[in-house]
C-alpha cells in the first residue's frame, strides 16, 4: 500500500491509512466499516492515518454499550490531517439510537483487562447541534464523540469537537443504567487520562442549561489531566462525579450501588486526581468546571462569562483535598465566581482573581456552602457515615464587585453558609475555616456568615475596600454604599461566637459588623477583634447586636475617621487608637498611655483618664 504524507510528528510503527481499506472522506458516505477495518489492521500497535475529508460513521450496538467505530487494541494511535469523523445517523434522539462516535476499551465487557496507550489527535468530530429538553440534560447518554471504558494512558491531542451533542468526550463510570433493557450494568474504570491542546465549540444560544457540549464527562477515571484547552459556549467545561469519602481511601474500599434491579456487586471507588489547568472557558452556560471528586486541582485557568444574561462560568467544586488556585474568572448571572460545595474537605482557595460581572449576586463570589450536607450524603449510597467540611482555606484572593450602589443582601464577597440546625452535625457542619489575606473590593458585605453550624472561623490580614464614597468631610451623612465588613445571618445570639476578626484594614462602611435581624435579638459580635486597621466607618455595630464583653476582646485596633465611639465600648476594649476625626480627638479613646510617671487609661474625648 502506498503510504500518505503525515505531518507533525514522526510516527512510530506501522502507518494504516483508512483509505486503504475503503474509506471515501467524501462527507456522505458511510465510512463506518472501512475506518473499522482499518483500525483493527493495526493489532500489533500503530498509527491509523485519515487523510483530508469528512468520514460519516453509523451506529453498532451491542448488548450494554454502543458504537461507531471502537479501538480495542493496545498502542494504537488514531491521527488526522484535517479530517472530520461524523455521525453518519442524524437521528439520536433517544438512547436506543444514540451513540458515540468513538469508543475506546472494549464494549459489553466487563472485565478488568484494560485498553492501554491510545492516543487521539489532530482530528475533528462534528455533531447535530442537538438542543435537548432537559436543562443539563444527558450528559452521559451515548450522544459523545469519544467515550473511554476501561481504559489506561489514554491522550486526546490537538482535537477539535463541534456542536457535540452530550460530552464531547466520556469517561464511562463504573455503574451505568441501560435505558434500553432499563438495568444497570457494572463497567469497572479508566485511568490515567491526558486532554490537551483541544478545542470545544457549541453555538451561541440564548437559553441557559441547553446540554450542549457538556466538554469533558468524568464518570469513571482515576488520574486525568486537562490542559492548555479552549472551550467556548459549553455547559460544562468539566463535569465530573466521584464516589471517595475521604483522604487516602483506595479503590479498593469498594461500594455497592442500591439501585433497583442492581445485581453485580461491588463497584470501584473512582474520581480520584483530577486536575484542570491553564484553559481557556468562555461563556459557559452552566458552569466551567462542576466537579465531585477526590483531590480536586483547579489551576491557572480563564473563564469568562462574556454573556452575562445567559452564562455563569463560575468554578464549582465538592473534593476531598485538592487546590483551586491561580484562575481568573468573571462571573455571569449568578455573580458567583467560585463555590466549594458540601462535602468537601482539605481544600485551599488561594490566588484566584474575581470579577463579579453581576449585581445579583447569588450567594458570594467565592461560596462555602455546607447547607444540606446531611441531604447530600444521604442521596448517594456510597458514603457510609456522615462527614463535616473542614480544613478549608480561602487566601490571597483578588475580588472585585460592581461599584454600583446595590443594597442586595448577597452582594458580598465571601460567604459562608451552614444549616440552622443539623441532627447529624451537633458540633457543626463547617470547621476550621481560614479567610486570610484576600482584597475585596466593592462589596456591600465583606463576609457573610448563614446559619449557625461553622465553627472555628478566622477572618484576618484581609482588606475591606468599600464602594467609592467622598473622603473628605467624611461624616454621618456621607454617601456609604458599603453596608459591612461582615455581615450574620442571626438565628441564634451565638452566631459570631466562633468568628475571630483580627488583623484586617477596613475602608469605608457604614457599619464594621451587621445582622438581617430585624426582630431586635441581640446578636454576638465577633470573639476575637484585635489589629484590626478601620477607618471611614460610621457605626461599629447595628443596634441589634451587643456590647463588646469580656469575649469579644475589642483590643489594638486603630484607624482614623472611625465615627461611632462613645457608647458602645465599655471597659473591655483596651489599647486601641480610633480617631473619630474631631480636633479634640487626639487619639486617645480607651488607649493606655505612660507619662513618665503613671500608667493612664484614656476613657473618652476630652482627655478623661483613670491613673494606675
Amino acid at each position: 500500500m502506498a503510504l500518505t504524507k503525515v505531518h507533525d510528528r514522526m510516527i512510530a510503527g506501522s502507518l494504516v491509512n483508512v483509505k486503504d481499506y475503503g474509506a471515501t472522506g467524501d462527507g456522505t458516505t458511510n465510512d463506518t466499516v472501512a475506518v473499522q477495518a482499518a483500525i483493527d489492521a493495526s493489532a500489533s500497535g500503530g498509527t491509523v492515518y485519515f487523510p483530508t475529508g469528512i468520514y460519516r460513521i453509523a451506529r453498532t450496538a451491542g448488548t450494554d454499550d454502543r458504537w461507531g467505530i471502537k479501538v480495542t487494541n493496545n498502542n494504537v494511535t488514531l491521527k488526522g490531517d484535517h479530517a472530520t469523523l461524523r455521525r453518519y445517523d442524524t437521528d439520536i434522539s433517544t438512547y436506543a439510537l444514540a451513540y458515540p462516535i468513538l469508543f475506546v476499551g472494549v464494549p459489553d465487557s466487563n472485565s478488568a483487562n484494560v485498553t492501554e496507550n491510545i492516543i487521539i489527535e489532530d482530528l475533528t468530530f462534528q455533531g447535530e447541534d442537538t438542543l435537548h429538553s432537559i436543562s443539563g440534560g444527558a450528559p452521559l447518554d451515548y450522544r459523545s464523540a469519544i467515550m473511554f471504558k476501561n481504559t489506561n494512558e489514554t491522550t486526546v491531542d490537538r482535537c477539535t469537537f463541534n456542536n457535540i451533542d452530550s460530552s464531547a468526550i466520556y469517561y464511562q463510570k463504573p455503574a451505568m443504567y441501560n435505558y434500553v433493557n432499563s438495568a444497570y450494568f457494572n463497567t469497572t474504570k479508566n485511568y490515567n487520562g491526558l486532554i490537551t491542546n483541544s478545542s470545544f465549540f457549541a453555538t451561541s444560544h440564548a437559553v441557559a442549561g441547553r446540554a450542549l457540549i457538556h466538554a469533558i464527562g468524568v464518570g469513571g477515571i482515576d488520574h486525568l489531566t486537562a490542559d492548555s484547552n479552549y472551550f467556548e459556549w459549553c455547559d460544562d467545561a468539566f463535569q465530573g462525579s466521584g464516589t471517595y469519602e475521604w483522604i487516602n481511601q483506595t479503590e479498593d474500599t469498594t461500594w455497592t450501588p442500591i439501585y433497583a434491579g442492581w445485581a453485580l456487586g461491588a463497584v470501584k471507588r473512582t474520581g480520584r486526581d483530577w486536575v484542570f489547568s491553564n484553559n481557556i472557558v468562555i461563556n459557559s452556560s452552566e458552569h466551567a468546571v462542576y466537579a465531585s471528586g477526590s483531590n480536586i486541582n483547579v489551576t491557572g485557568n480563564i473563564c469568562r462569562a462574556e454573556n452575562s444574561t445567559i452564562c455563569q462560568g463560575d468554578i464549582k467544586v465538592r473534593s476531598v483535598g485538592g487546590i483551586i488556585s491561580g484562575n481568573s474568572v468573571v462571573s455571569g448571572v449568578n455573580g458567583v465566581c467560585i463555590s466549594v460545595q458540601e462535602y468537601s474537605t482539605n481544600i485551599t482557595v488561594t490566588g484566584n482573581t474575581c470579577y463579579a460581572d453581576s449585581t445579583n449576586i447569588q450567594g458570594g463570589v467565592i461560596s462555602l456552602e455546607s447547607n444540606g450536607v446531611s441531604a447530600y450524603i444521604d442521596a448517594r449510597e456510597y458514603f457510609s457515615a456522615y462527614y463535616k467540611m473542614e480544613n478549608i482555606t480561602i487566601s490571597g484572593n483578588s475580588i472585585y464587585l460592581p461599584s454600583s450602589s446595590s443594597s442586595a443582601l448577597n452582594h458580598i464577597g465571601i460567604r459562608i453558609y451552614s444549616d440552622t440546625a443539623d441532627t447529624n452535625y451537633p458540633e457543626g457542619q463547617i470547621r476550621n475555616i481560614n479567610i486570610n489575606g484576600n482584597n475585596i473590593n466593592n462589596h456591600r458585605h465583606g463576609v457573610y456568615c448563614v446559619g449557625l453550624l461553622h465553627r472555628n472561623v478566622i477572618i484576618e490580614n484581609n482588606v475591606f475596600d468599600g464602594k467609592p464614597f467622598i473622603s473628605s468631610g467624611f461624616s454621618g451623612g456621607t454617601v456609604t454604599n458599603t453596608e459591612s465588613a461582615l455581615v450574620v445571618n442571626s438565628g441564634s445570639t451565638s452566631a459570631l461566637t466562633n468568628v475571630q476578626f483580627r488583623g484586617n484594614k477596613v475602608n469605608g462602611s457604614s457599619y464594621l459588623f451587621t445582622t438581617n435581624d430585624a426582630s431586635g435579638t441581640l446578636v454576638h459580635i465577633p470573639y476575637g477583634i484585635t489589629a484590626n486597621s478601620l477607618s471611614y466607618i460610621k457605626n461599629f455595630k447595628s443596634s441589634d447586636m451587643r456590647s463588646p464583653s469580656s469575649f469579644n476582646m475589642f483590643q489594638n485596633n486603630s484607624g482614623v475617621n472611625f465615627l461611632d465611639r462613645t457608647t458602645w465600648v465599655g471597659g473591655w476594649s483596651l489599647n486601641n487608637s480610633l480617631d473619630s476625626g474631631a480636633t479634640s480627638d487626639g487619639d486617645k479613646k480607651y488607649s493606655f498611655f505612660y507619662n513618665g510617671t503613671n500608667i493612664l487609661f484614656y476613657t473618652d474625648d476630652s482627655a478623661t483618664a483613670i491613673t494606675l
